[in-house]
């Protein structure tokens, strides 16, 4: 679509050209040129581990803490910020409390999203995820796949 606008404005600068050539008259005029730059997105989401451990203390404090999980870096333009978007792979947790660092959030379902707010800082935004997850009263102690998958969209 690109390319077909491009070719249009030099057809009609040709035009414009040939005839002022064509007629022998000095023509003048001004171009108003304007673009709108569309928001892109680029990000790299890591977890520093594939697993959650669930042992017999947690089960009795009724939760598990993970500090600092999940790295996400984003690169973005959008002057509106981004949406870092979490979903639950199987429903384990009662409750899922996320916090970077600044804030918290509290996931009670399946999935849940937060608003990133534009960084200035050349549109590139480093954050570390920590989560709290609250136990439901049938789970066993064990080793879990990690249970998250997050992502990053505008």
């Amino acid at each position: 679509m690109k390319r077909q606008g491009y070719i249009a404005l030099l057809t009609a600068l040709l035009l414009t050209i040939s005839f002022s050539v064509s007629s022998g008259k000095s023509t003048s005029g001004a171009i108003r040129v304007s673009a709108h730059v569309l928001p892109v997105i680029s990000k790299t989401i890591s977890n520093t581990s594939s697993l959650i451990v669930i042992t017999g203390e947690d089960i009795k404090r009724g939760y598990v803490e993970v500090r600092n999980a999940t790295l996400v870096e984003v690169r973005t333009n959008s002057r509106e910020g981004y949406l870092i978007t979490i979903e639950q792979s199987a429903l384990l947790f009662k409750e899922i409390w996320v916090s970077d660092g600044s804030r918290t959030i509290i996931l009670t379902g399946r999935s849940g999203l937060f608003h990133q707010p534009y960084s200035n800082s050349r549109g590139i935004d480093r954050r570390s995820l920590s989560y709290r997850f609250v136990l439901p009263e049938n789970i066993e102690a064990g080793t879990y796949p990690w249970p998250l998958l997050i992502n990053a969209s505008i």
